[in-house]
Order: structure tokens, then C-alpha cells, then sequence
């Protein structure tokens, strides 16, 4: 049997990404919360987050870290990535997601109304995939696109770039 590692979370960002540079590995780092309904002892539901922190990487950072607005609702596709390191003679453990893949859902909550500027995360998958276009949704979500960009540069950073990021 094959082991997998294979992540799929549908939430808001939490805070704008920010594009950064370790070595050689450019990179966007942020964060999403991913709501969960849970039952409470009087028997009504309450809504609870879960946090997660994720990075993209190369090309395929620099082409998206601008859409990755806080409040914006998206679903993203990659794998866990863990970092051990000691401080004060403690092992500290982070749980980060190195992000293959991102489809934008909507647009920020706070101006989901407004487009401030005229290039959206469909120009620039339209000038950046010339063999592929965006495939409109069929969800829900019918105004979203599938942004892969598939002829982008995701190549994730060796494990010592990892320990800088996450």
C-alpha cells in the first residue's frame, strides 16, 4: 500500500499573504480558518475554528500571493509539512501545509462588492497558462475559478528551506 499525504480545506484567509524569499525558494505565507460546527452541551450548535498556516511556493507564488486577501473564501489543495527544532531543551512540533493547488471561492468578505484594480486572478492565469484557461465551476460557487496556474513553477523548497517557513 501507498502512504499518502494529501490535504484538501475550504476556509477564509485570516490575514493577507506575504511574499518572501529564504535561499533561493520565494514563497507566500499565510493562514486560514476553517469553521466547524459543534454541538454544545445544551444541544445547540456552535461554531468553532481551526487555524492552519500554509505557503506556496516559486511562480506559483508570485502569481498568487496578491489574491490571498484576508477574508476571502478558498479552497486549497497540498500536503502536511511538519518542523521539529529544540528551544530551552523542549522539542517544539509545527504542523504547516505546503499548498499545491488554490481555488479562489469569493472575494474578501470586508469588499466582496468592490474590485479596486483591474487585474483579477483570471487575467493573470489567462497571461500566465496560454495552453489552458480557466474552467468555470460547476458547484456552488459558480463564479469561481480553478487557478492551478498549470504551467507555473510549484516546486516545493528542500526540507532546510521548510524549517525557515513553516
Amino acid at each position: 500500500m501507498t502512504d499518502l499525504n494529501k490535504v484538501e480545506l475550504i476556509g477564509r484567509i485570516t490575514r493577507d499573504s506575504v511574499l518572501e524569499k529564504t535561499g533561493e525558494t520565494v514563497y507566500a505565507k499565510f493562514s486560514i480558518a476553517v469553521n466547524k460546527d459543534v454541538k454544545t452541551e445544551n444541544g445547540n450548535y456552535e461554531s468553532v475554528a481551526e487555524y492552519f498556516d500554509l505557503a506556496i511556493f516559486n511562480n506559483y507564488a508570485e502569481k498568487m500571493y496578491k489574491f490571498l486577501r484576508k477574508g476571502t473564501l478558498i479552497l486549497v489543495e497540498g500536503s502536511l509539512k511538519t518542523r521539529t527544532w529544540n528551544k530551552d531543551d523542549m522539542k517544539i512540533h509545527t504542523l504547516g501545509v505546503s499548498v499545491n493547488k488554490i481555488r479562489l471561492l469569493s472575494s474578501p468578505k470586508s469588499s466582496e462588492s468592490t474590485n479596486t484594480g483591474t487585474e483579477t486572478a483570471e487575467t493573470v492565469y489567462e497571461e500566465n497558462a496560454a495552453d489552458s484557461t480557466p474552467q468555470e465551476s460547476t458547484d456552488s460557487f459558480s463564479n469561481s475559478y480553478d487557478n492551478d496556474f498549470s504551467n507555473a513553477e510549484n516546486i516545493e523548497p528542500s526540507e532546510s528551506e521548510l524549517t525557515e517557513i513553516f
